[in-house]
């Protein structure tokens, strides 16, 4: 398999599922029975089509590939850290998210926490991913270092909010992927409320939380985006 150099490849993981995009072109796609064997099936998918950093030669038509890999909602889950006084500086912002992650997100094991630059208002997101899991994928891609420049690591639903930021008409978003719903709310560009539900099995399931949702935000499914 012969990969274009000016081409961005897009790898979603989640708990449930594994697949790797070129703009709208599906590449891959495989069933898993948890993160851990979606981790594993992206070590196979860049050994197969790159070969191993140790080997003598490398089955790609360029020198390096560009990669995005987004996470799940299962998998990198939100919520909103209220303005807290006493808190100063970035590092006593990320303590204080770190001692909220199980009570906010229902993670039991060690996470690291990604909080939303500073902007207008007193809110920002937060969102919780586990810690092993991301050592994970630095171990796999860090054996590619030579062919991969990784673009970033970051929550599916993101990239969603980012397309929409600048409709100021939408007041709700709802990101469904393979395990998870992210809803997330506010207006004139500050989200005021996110929640998710995970683990998700059907669509009946994802509709009456979208349902549930919008009832206690007040909205209207004419409002989301």
């Amino acid at each position: 398999m012969l990969l274009a150099s000016k081409t961005v490849y897009d790898v979603y993981l989640g708990i449930n599922t594994f697949l790797v995009c070129a703009g709208t072109t599906l590449l891959s796609f495989q069933a898993t029975s948890s993160e851990w064997e979606a981790i594993k099936v992206l070590n196979t998918w860049l050994t197969e089509i790159l070969g191993t950093s140790t080997g003598k030669t490398y089955r790609v038509s360029i020198k390096r590939i560009k990669l995005r890999i987004w996470l799940s909602g299962g998998l990198s889950r939100p919520w909103i850290m209220p303005s807290i006084s006493g808190l100063r500086g970035e590092e006593e912002w990320r303590r204080s998210a770190l001692a909220m992650v199980t009570s906010k997100t229902g993670f039991l094991q060690a996470c690291e926490v990604w909080i939303e630059p500073r902007v207008q208002g007193d809110s920002r997101i937060a969102v919780a991913v586990p810690a092993d899991f991301l050592l994970q994928i630095e171990r796999v891609v860090g054996q590619f270092a030579r062919t991969v420049k990784l673009l970033c690591v970051a929550p599916w639903w993101s990239e969603a909010l980012r397309l929409v930021e600048k409709d100021s008409n939408c007041r709700v978003l709802a990101v469904q992927d393979y395990d998870a719903l992210t809803i997330l709310a506010g207006a004139n560009n500050t989200i005021t409320n996110a929640s998710i539900v995970t683990p998700l099995f059907e669509e009946a399931a994802a509709q009456a939380a979208l349902t549930r949702s919008l009832l206690a935000l007040d909205m209207k499914s004419e409002e989301l985006g």
